[in-house]
């Protein structure tokens, strides 16, 4: 692998290069060169034990003599990593034998190559509710708000409460999204935050795997 030197595209009138600042997962602004890349970073940084998410992190040299340069190397709580392609879905037939090189080359370093497609992030509005959800970590939380859902999870174990159950028992939407936001409760994979959607605590439904394998099959990938 190649420290990456350039730049997510030379910026033009044309082209714009979007900066995302997501401070409560890492200092620097993450480079998204589409709307799609927009998309998987907001889902991405819900993931609870993701750590950092590095756009365009190194180029690898193929077999080939080919040089490819991933979209996104996403670093995990156990120390695990995985490099993410972000691709609509129709152009992916055409790059399989190109992205079958990069997989089997990232293998030998123990390094999982996953497809983030536009029909999975967008699906049933995935991303709208991801980039809902983010704007709750702008905010700030009342800490007996968040004590009190903490507690009532607690009381209930791994299987978690709806959202309906919390909101009965005095504890605000706004208040489950900011702790999301936060990695302190879990949505499920669809990330929905209304009605009869689980609630759980982050440290009762991460233990014991992998991050990123538990990463891809959260972005079934």
């Amino acid at each position: 692998m190649e420290p990456s030197s350039r730049k997510v595209v030379r910026r033009s009138p044309a082209h714009t290069v979007r900066l995302l600042h997501l401070p409560h997962l890492q200092p620097d602004a993450i480079e998204a060169d589409s709307s799609v890349e927009r998309d998987f970073v907001h889902c991405a940084a819900l993931f609870p034990t993701v750590t950092s998410i590095r756009s365009q992190p190194f180029k690898l040299v193929l077999p080939t003599g080919r040089k490819y340069t991933p979209d996104y190397l996403v670093t995990f709580l156990d120390g695990s990593r995985a490099v993410v392609e972000v691709k609509p879905a129709k152009f992916v037939a055409s790059f399989q034998e190109h992205f079958e090189q990069v997989r089997l080359k990232l293998s030998a370093s123990g390094i999982p190559f996953l497809l983030a497609l536009d029909t999975v992030l967008r699906r049933e509005g995935l991303a709208e509710r991801a980039l809902y959800i983010r704007r709750y970590a702008k905010g700030g939380c009342d800490a007996e708000a968040m004590h009190k859902c903490k507690t009532l999870l607690e009381r209930v174990g791994g299987r978690g409460l709806s959202v309906n159950e919390l909101t009965e028992a005095g504890v605000s939407q706004a208040t489950m999204l900011y702790m999301v936001t936060r990695r302190q409760l879990l949505l499920s994979a669809d990330l929905r935050y209304e009605g009869d959607a689980k609630v759980r605590l982050f440290e009762q439904s991460v233990s014991g795997r992998d991050h990123a394998i538990r990463f891809a099959n959260w972005l079934d990938a």
